[in-house]
């Protein structure tokens, strides 16, 4: 668990806050809150139960200035990565983000930030516009970019929970647990023929030959599934060649999110 948002009918008094939770707290917008739980509790990593106290002991020193407990409208649930680092589990992450993505309905969302053109991402996101209810959001990142040190980690995933109405961690957890259980081998082909089909379509040329294509495009494929893709958009026989060998396969972004899952614990 790492950040949490707030939101009250009244304003927060700042200068009614004890120390710790004026360090944690952040104003976004109106009566809308951020509230950094490491910070609040002076360490990283909490277990669910104690992590839950900690939101309530947050919730009851932030009253509104009319007295009213603040309501949790968001929560943000990360995983870091201490071994591997950001660009070893990029190949996997970005498929992984991609493929939630278009399961849950934000694979128009999808964001890549990099340095410069054509350098490599150090953000791959999918979030809904600001004002919608859509309860899911996601990002994979490099956090030492951010953090400027390892100290926080080598790579983060970050999953999160929008539009909440007060529901405990417990059950957020359950909900991100379903849903990356429901994710399919189906969903997964559906994306990347989906993605295939972007690329060829927007730089694809008449004339060009598809396997120089499929070459070109190397750096820009997320699934090696993609490559028979491409062959058969282009209407050609595909040829067995290895231009694809080290994307990862449906297999190993299917362990990743089992990875993930073993660790959402109540």
């Amino acid at each position: 668990m790492h950040t949490i948002e707030l939101t009250t009918k009244e304003p927060i008094l700042f200068e009614n806050l004890h120390l710790k939770a004026y360090r944690a707290i952040k104003a976004i917008s109106g009566k809308r809150y951020h509230f950094n739980l490491p910070k609040y509790t002076g360490t990283e990593y909490l277990p669910t139960d104690k992590t839950e106290q900690a939101i309530s002991e947050a919730l009851e020193v932030c009253r509104d200035r009319r007295g009213g407990l603040p309501l949790v409208t968001r929560i943000d649930w990360r995983v870091d990565s201490y071994s591997a680092t950001y660009r070893e589990l990029l190949p996997i992450m970005r498929p992984f983000v991609y493929v939630f993505a278009y399961r849950y309905g934000l694979y128009d969302r999808r964001l890549e930030t990099t340095k410069g053109i054509g350098g490599e991402p150090e953000t791959v996101r999918a979030m809904p516009e600001e004002k919608t209810d859509e309860p899911r959001g996601i990002e994979y990142y490099n956090k030492p970019l951010q953090a400027k040190d390892e100290s926080y980690g080598k790579a983060r995933l970050e999953l999160r929970r929008l539009n909440l109405n007060g529901e405990s961690l417990s059950s957020v957890i359950e909900m991100w647990r379903r849903e990356l259980q429901q994710i399919t081998k189906a969903d997964y082909m559906a994306m990347l023929e989906a993605h295939a089909r972007e690329l060829y379509q927007n730089h694809f040329t008449a004339g060009n030959r598809i396997g120089a294509f499929i070459r070109d495009m190397r750096p820009f494929l997320i699934g090696k599934e993609q490559e028979r893709m491409l062959y058969q958009l282009a209407d050609k026989t595909p040829q067995r060649r290895k231009t694809c060998e080290g994307l990862p396969r449906w297999k190993d972004v299917e362990q990743a999110i089992h990875q993930v899952i073993t660790l959402l614990r109540k």
